[in-house]
């Protein structure tokens, strides 16, 4: 089994609620009615979902296990995925703000709140491009067997320790998706379906030491 296979789940239900929040950009943008409360919602669920459980994941763990392997700490992908994560929280914070004037967006308020959340959808995208690309790999050729072992137990631990917040979350982000999502998925949701299949083997293979 992989070592970060609830990582890769992760990226693809957030891929899914990247698509949702693509959908409800255009309607903003463009429908004249259009359910403004829902912006909290998505910045709501980003923050619960996406910054307070994936990203801690990724810190607090995944970062720190590649770099006790050698995996350089401050240049390369691991300072870069901590400061995209940084600007992705910035974006979520401006989609909040904005979601907490709700129903007092002038038509220029409405294009600009519609431009930050298309933005915060390439940027997501291409952040999990990012680590697909550069992040991932790094598990299956830095951390010998036992060291992905040690990596897999803890990431279940997290999840165990956040259960219910994962459930809940997850939960929103079904919601969300049910009702905003295009029925042909796109973006990152469908670059991780195509690319674990890809890196499965790869990622769960231990590095030779």
């Amino acid at each position: 089994m992989l070592a970060i296979e609830s990582l890769i789940r992760e990226h693809q239900t957030i891929g899914r609620l990247v698509d949702a929040l693509e959908a409800y950009a255009l309607e903003i943008r463009y429908m004249p009615e259009v359910d403004v409360a829902q912006l909290a919602e998505f910045a709501a669920v980003f923050i619960e979902f996406a910054e307070c459980l994936h990203h801690e994941k990724e810190e607090s763990i995944l970062l720190p296990a590649l770099g006790r392997s050698g995996v350089r700490w401050e240049v390369g992908v691991l300072p870069a995925v901590r400061r995209e994560h940084r600007q992705e929280a910035y974006l979520i914070a401006v989609l909040r703000q904005a979601g907490e004037r709700a129903g007092f967006w002038s038509a220029e308020d409405r294009r600009q709140i519609a431009a930050t959340a298309q933005a915060l959808v390439e940027f997501q995208r291409a952040h999990h491009a990012l680590e697909s690309a550069e992040l991932l790999p790094l598990v299956a050729s830095q951390l010998g067997e036992q060291q992905q072992a040690d990596l897999k137990a803890a990431l279940e631990r997290f999840d165990a320790r956040h259960a219910s917040r994962r459930r809940a979350a997850l939960a929103r982000i079904e919601r969300l998706v049910v009702r905003y999502a295009p029925a042909s998925r796109s973006g990152v949701y469908a670059v991780f379906v195509s690319e674990t299949a890809a890196q499965g083997e790869a990622v769960g293979r231990p590095a030779q030491r």
